[in-house]
């Protein structure tokens, strides 16, 4: 999923079977076009039910089955 002209940026730690996101995130908003994604997208980030990796990438799932969300590391 695009998030038109948006990024968001930021870095985790993986401790045991946890996986924290540290704060701030930096994430520019300007761009968000109307019935953008995007809110949609932080607010299923903040209630994750699990996350793993797979061929390098972070998933993030979602509670009560609402989907997984893919990452991958940006240089």
């Amino acid at each position: 999923m695009k998030l038109e002209t948006n990024v968001a940026n930021g870095s985790y730690e993986v401790k045991e079977r946890l996986l924290k996101i540290n704060q701030p995130l930096v994430m520019t908003m300007a761009a968000w076009l109307p019935n953008s994604p995007a809110p949609e997208v932080v607010s299923l980030i903040e209630n994750a039910s699990n996350f793993f990796f797979k061929d390098g990438l972070l998933y993030i799932e979602a509670i009560a089955d609402g989907g997984t969300l893919r990452f991958e590391k940006m240089d």
